[in-house]
């Protein structure tokens, strides 16, 4: 519900910019503006009245994708000390 960077303009040419990078991810939050509040509009002039602090969605999407990279990046460690060890 961002209506300051519209996703329906930007999701593609976002997808297509990361396309080389295995770690990035392009998701459009549902019910979340552009500052990342649960919001029932989008609109700018609703953000004085929003409160709660960050979107639970968008904690839980960044809790699992830090849990991935974490993942990937252990697995790297372990393949390059295993490269090192057979040498």
């Amino acid at each position: 519900m961002d209506h300051q960077i519209a996703p329906s303009l930007n999701e593609a040419p976002a997808r297509a910019a990361l396309k080389g990078n295995a770690a990035a991810e392009v998701r459009v939050l549902p019910g979340v503006n552009h500052l990342f509040l649960n919001t029932h509009s989008g609109a700018v002039s609703e953000y004085p009245r929003l409160g709660g602090g960050l979107s639970p969605v968008l904690l839980d999407t960044l809790q699992d994708w830090l849990a991935v990279q974490s993942r990937r990046g252990q697995d790297n460690l372990i393949a390059t000390a295993a490269y090192y060890d057979a040498r």
